[in-house]
């Protein structure tokens, strides 16, 4: 599973994350490369379309899962999110399974 269109379907079917997570991750997937998304909270918060407050939750539980790692540069607002590429493997592996299953 290795374009963003099949890795956005997988992140829509696991079923670990609400809504708002699977938004938020849909979202770094998009605008990131290599794994790599440079944005502000503000920024992002506007991408998802949803609350500030929302995102910041969805942030940390994605954090503290392992699916992210955040990084603030310098002074500024600006962050960057890396995506972790095993946990992007695991969500790919469990749609495999859906898929397998329901065919």
């Amino acid at each position: 599973m290795e374009d963003k269109d099949s890795l956005l379907k997988a992140v829509d079917n696991y079923d670990l994350y609400t809504p708002a997570e699977k938004k938020v991750l849909k979202t770094l997937i998009e605008i990131s490369i290599n794994n790599i998304a440079i944005i502000s909270v503000k920024k992002l918060t506007a991408l998802a379309n949803i609350s500030r407050p929302i995102v910041y939750k969805a942030l940390a539980t994605l954090q503290k899962d392992n699916t992210i790692e955040r990084t603030i540069h310098g002074t500024s607002k600006k962050r960057s999110f890396t995506i972790k590429q095993n946990k992007l493997l695991e969500i790919a592996q469990y749609y495999k399974l859906y898929l397998e299953k329901i065919t």
